[in-house]
């Protein structure tokens, strides 16, 4: 019988850096490596062979990106992502509170990563996401990476949430509304009632009639409605975003 506590698959398109992180990993006492690839394909094949507690996934590769490979994991498997120091991919995972090493890995930031895989701690909270971040949807099927910007509403769906995309793509995540309030930036997504959240980009102009109001997405036949107070504040934050409404 095994003594491995947590058994781990690696991508990384270096060489160099791949036997570096598995000799790193090696020296960890408990941790079994089960594939180590230089390819996308490769990797995603080993999968199908052996089902990993966790997986290392480089972010620049020549094929493809991590964000892709993560895609196409089950998302029951936790991932580490490795970056040689990109500020925009580090950005993101700051701002979905994903954990990442840094490389050159170093041992000590290395025995974190596994701990905090080992106890399985709450998550950190993530940064606050504006329009140019990548955001990070834990779906049933897999994960996905969508451009915050491509987001044009969300609708709570009690504890879960129904996200609608620019190109007309929907997703139903596990999350609720309130959390997706404490995690988009307050100025470019508006709750404009208890059950939605728009993008204020997408939107195209503001009707006030009474006390109500009708808010019109940009190519989208759907309306919104919202109190006579919010499309104030909405009109406002249009205007100062140098947006005519």
């Amino acid at each position: 019988m095994s003594t491995a506590r947590l058994s781990v698959s690696i991508l990384d398109d270096e060489p160099i850096a791949l036997l570096q992180l598995q000799t790193l990993l090696g020296l960890e006492p408990g941790i079994k490596i089960l594939s180590a690839s230089t390819t996308g394909s490769d990797f995603l094949n080993s999968l199908k062979i052996h089902t990993p507690d966790a997986v290392f996934l480089d972010i620049q590769m020549p094929e493809t990106t991590g964000f892709e490979i993560a895609s196409q994991i089950p998302a029951s498997i936790p991932i580490i992502f490795v970056t040689a120091s990109e500020t925009h991919a580090i950005r993101a995972f700051e701002v979905n509170a994903l954990d990442y090493l840094v490389k050159p890995v170093t041992s000590l930031r290395l025995k974190k990563s596994l701990a905090r895989l080992l106890n399985k701690p709450p998550g950190n909270e993530p940064t606050l996401a504006a329009s140019n971040d990548l955001l990070y949807l834990p779906l049933q099927q897999g994960r996905v990476f969508i451009q915050a910007k491509e987001l044009v509403s969300i609708e709570s769906k009690g504890n879960y949430s129904q996200l609608h995309l620019q190109d007309g793509r929907s997703f139903l995540v596990k999350r609720s509304l309130r959390i997706w309030s404490r995690h988009l930036d307050p100025l470019a997504f508006i709750r404009i009632h208890r059950g939605c959240i728009l993008h204020l980009c997408h939107i195209d102009r503001v009707e006030i009639h009474g006390p109500h109001c009708t808010i019109h997405v940009r190519n989208q036949q759907t309306t919104h409605q919202t109190s006579r107070r919010q499309g104030r504040v909405l009109k406002s934050l249009l205007k100062a975003s140098d947006k005519t409404p």
